[in-house]
């Protein structure tokens, strides 16, 4: 969302995949690759990401881990993409993140979700499917709070449930996350944090083990609740992370405050009048 005072501009229309060839994130104009579409075709013309997103005024993500763009022939068209929308501010978060999640549908996902601190606790709502689908159960439900996190989720871990949706949390319940990318050594960590004990995973999913990860970490930190924890626990989990991630993670017992880490995954902030993105 873009802020001019008080008033909230509406973002300008996502730019069509059609208006490029083919996006690599570290690419040279004219640099030749192969992205194996359905139809075996080859792509010769690669686009630096450089320009391109430097001329934007809204987040864009072209290529994560696993995008297919064929945009000589929609048809092979394979979109691999996960889209992060947060909010910290004074107004009701959840229509906020909505309209964020729906500014990324272009990007394709299988499922969405969002986490919103109520004052007591992280409220979720998520499932597979469409972001209409997620308004509706919003909608039965709101859950209430002025700043939170959402997604749309393209499933690569785990199959497209309710359940594998994003967010996930850790062993406390207290910490959600989202993200995009894939954890490569999720695996043996999951196996490091199941030989310490007291982690229950309810998902399929490698986001989850880095929840647990964060919170098990956070815990053993000790101390008083304090962003300087949640970053510091945060900064230790991704030391031991092998892979792409851009990540957004809040906690229930730190008001007004989202961490936000990438690599490899391009992750923007938006910073407006009192209130941020």
């Amino acid at each position: 969302s873009l802020v001019n005072g008080n008033k909230r501009v509406p973002a300008p229309p996502p730019m069509m995949t059609a208006s490029v060839r083919c996006v690599v994130p570290g690419g040279n104009a004219g640099d030749d690759i192969e992205l194996g579409f359905r139809n075996e075709s080859r792509c010769r013309s690669c686009v630096c990401t450089c320009p391109i997103t430097q001329g934007l005024c809204f987040p864009a993500t072209f290529l994560l881990r696993g995008v297919n763009l064929a945009a000589e022939d929609s048809r092979h068209y394979t979109p691999a993409m996960c889209g992060i929308v947060g909010y910290v501010g004074r107004a009701e978060a959840a229509p906020i993140l909505l309209d964020g999640l729906r500014r990324l549908e272009y990007r394709g996902y299988d499922s969405a979700g969002v986490a919103i601190v109520n004052g007591k606790g992280v409220e979720t709502r998520k499932c597979a499917g469409r972001i209409a689908a997620l308004t509706k159960l919003v909608s039965k439900s709101p859950p209430a709070g002025s700043y939170g996190i959402s997604h749309t989720r393209w499933a690569t871990h785990g199959k497209v449930t309710d359940g594998n949706a994003h967010p996930h949390f850790d062993q406390s319940g207290k910490l959600a996350l989202v993200h995009n990318g894939v954890i490569e050594n999720y695996t043996a960590l999951k196996q490091e944090l199941e030989r310490e004990g007291g982690h229950s995973f309810q998902s399929e999913t490698d986001t989850e083990v880095l929840a647990h990860l964060i919170g098990s970490i956070y815990d053993k930190l000790g101390g008083k609740d304090s962003k300087a924890r949640l970053v510091n626990a945060t900064r230790t989990a991704l030391k031991q992370v092998i892979g792409t991630y851009g990540i957004a993670l809040l906690h229930a017992d730190i008001p007004d405050f989202i961490v936000g880490a990438r690599r490899g995954s391009p992750l923007v902030l938006g910073v407006g009048k009192e209130e941020n993105f």
